[in-house]
């Protein structure tokens, strides 16, 4: 048992060196791609931020232009919340509920389903909450724009 932990220490001892010069050399490479993408994310963010200000104002022009992108925009949540539901509950129907391993084609089949059904989820999830995301920003946009251009919103003058 002794013998072990010697063995251990050495094969540490052994390795300690070439994974601390590999660590050395790998963490300016990894820094300047974390710090690209950061700049690109930002760039991104930027970049929605300016369409969706172009958005807000064609709506507050065009009433109908409005109302049509709430239409299509409730639509597509809608439509979402569909697809989410759907891959939650097809899994189920398929052979085993409790994704069994079994040895056979059919269950590791069925296994593989699942999971990419899991998959889909999630990525329709996501979708999800973006649309209602950006959907909340424009409405509440609109909203508090309303709001300030309604008149019995004014305050009275005081007597």
């Amino acid at each position: 048992m002794e013998q072990i932990g010697n063995l251990g220490f050495w094969l540490g001892l052994l390795l300690a060196l070439p994974i601390g010069i590999v660590t050395n050399l790998l963490t300016p490479r990894i820094q300047a791609r974390w710090a690209k993408r950061s700049r690109r994310v930002a760039a991104d963010r930027e970049r929605e931020q300016r369409e969706q200000a172009a958005l807000i104002i064609r709506y507050r022009r065009n009433q109908a232009a409005y109302w049509s992108y709430l239409y299509l925009s409730l639509s597509r949540i809608l439509l979402r919340v569909a697809v989410l539901l759907g891959t939650v509950i097809i899994p189920f129907l398929i052979n085993d509920p409790l994704w069994s391993l079994s040895t056979n084609v059919v269950g590791v089949l069925a296994f593989g389903i699942n999971v990419a059904f899991l998959i889909l989820a999630v990525g329709t999830f996501a979708a999800l909450l973006n649309d209602v995301r950006r959907t909340r920003i424009v409405v509440t946009a609109i909203a508090v724009r309303d709001e300030d251009d309604d008149p019995r919103t004014e305050s009275q003058p005081q007597s």
